[in-house]
């Protein structure tokens, strides 16, 4: 897979190069042209959609490698940049007319672009399963997938750029919140498509890389509570950013004691118990997201009776966002096999957090919880074992 999105970057930038000096019914544009439909489609055969992004001046998405000095993913990402472009999307059946259309519309001069834009000439000419925008920086929300996407489409590829996103952004990388964003995005889009389809989390528990799987899991997990509670869509976006971002301390954490396959000794749980304020440090250190990330980094593992860590000489009433994703934090953490155990049925992981229900979780906010999930998966929708 890593060689065939390298192979469509390289044949994407060459269309749109070739396009930009000739005629569509040129012969070069022509075979420019072929060699890329192929290409996509063969991706498009195991994959119901392939996304790319440009960021930072780097191209971001499934498979490819940062690389600032590779000549061609540089002029891909010129030409995008020079259109405003941050982010392509192309979906399973898209044809051969609409890949044109789009080649077309991305051959006209920047400066011929004048107000309207890449994405409303797109679809004004009824291009259909390509996607092509600019991802919002300047607020607390992001363009969410397409209408008919889902979160099994979701999940494909978004724990290999959740991996990315984490680590640059615990680095300092201010780049990387345009795209976490966007991810966030992709979440609110497919939980209010249906929620029924929130079962299909537990399909995911043999993910071997445990940590950024959690994270995207948590954030999918708290964009649900925060819906079934009628909160706005503004709230939902920086509530999924913070579920998304709530252990980035983590990667502060010696790899020895995150993939331990046994239980921690009293000195490596102490280790662990700083991954909050070492996740607030983080979040607060690169600056350009929304305050209640910081908080819900520091406070996800307090407890609403400060039982939790860290420990702390004076007490507050918790962030709504801080108990919503506790909740989410520790049925996903449950629920998911571990080096050294099994994952548990839904049943099982409500029993033993029930024994925090008041304590550890807000009481109202877990019953809540419990309900959704309980209704969810007795409907049998989502294909995930109970």
């Amino acid at each position: 897979m890593p060689e065939a999105i390298e192979t469509l970057v390289r044949d994407l930038a060459l269309a749109l190069r070739v396009r930009a000096m000739y005629a569509a019914d040129h012969a070069s544009a022509k075979q420019a042209f072929k060699r890329l439909f192929q290409t996509l489609q063969g991706l498009l055969d195991e994959k119901k959609e392939v996304r790319i992004g440009a960021v930072g001046g780097e191209l971001v998405g499934e498979g490819l490698r940062s690389d600032r000095t590779n000549a061609v993913s540089a002029s891909l990402v010129r030409l995008l940049s020079s259109r405003q472009i941050d982010l392509l999307i192309f979906q399973s059946g898209v044809t051969a007319e609409a890949l044109g259309a789009f080649l077309d519309v991305m051959a006209i001069r920047p400066a011929d672009l004048k107000e309207e834009g890449i994405p409303a000439i797109l679809s004004r000419r009824g291009v259909t399963r390509i996607a092509a925008g600019q991802i919002d920086l300047s607020g607390e929300t992001a363009a969410p997938l397409p209408a008919d996407a889902d979160l099994s489409a979701f999940y494909r590829g978004g724990v290999a750029i959740i991996s990315e996103v984490i680590r640059e952004f615990s680095a300092g990388n201010r780049a990387q919140v345009s795209l976490a964003k966007e991810i966030v995005g992709g979440i609110v889009g497919a939980v209010e498509k249906d929620l029924a389809a929130l079962p299909l989390l537990a399909t995911l528990r043999n993910h071997d890389d445990y940590t950024f799987t959690h994270a995207l899991n948590v954030g999918v997990l708290t964009v649900a509570q925060a819906k079934s509670l009628a909160l706005p869509e503004r709230d939902l976006f920086a509530v999924g950013i913070a579920g998304l971002l709530h252990d980035l301390g983590k990667q502060r954490i010696p790899p020895e004691i995150l993939g331990k396959p046994a239980l921690l000794t009293d000195d490596e749980f102490a280790v662990m118990q700083m991954h909050p304020i070492y996740g607030a440090e983080a979040v607060r250190n690169v600056g350009t997201v929304p305050d209640l990330v910081t908080t819900v980094a520091f406070e996800h593992h307090l407890g609403i009776d400060f039982s939790g860590y860290p420990r702390l000489g004076r007490r507050w009433t918790l962030n709504l966002a801080s108990r919503l994703t506790t909740i989410a934090d520790s049925f996903d953490a449950l629920r998911t096999n571990r080096p050294y155990r099994s994952g548990i049925t839904i049943e099982q992981a409500f029993d033993i957090m029930r024994a925090k229900r008041g304590s550890l979780y807000d009481p109202e906010l877990f019953d809540n919880f419990e309900r959704l999930i309980k209704s969810l998966a007795g409907a049998g929708k989502g294909g995930g074992p109970g």
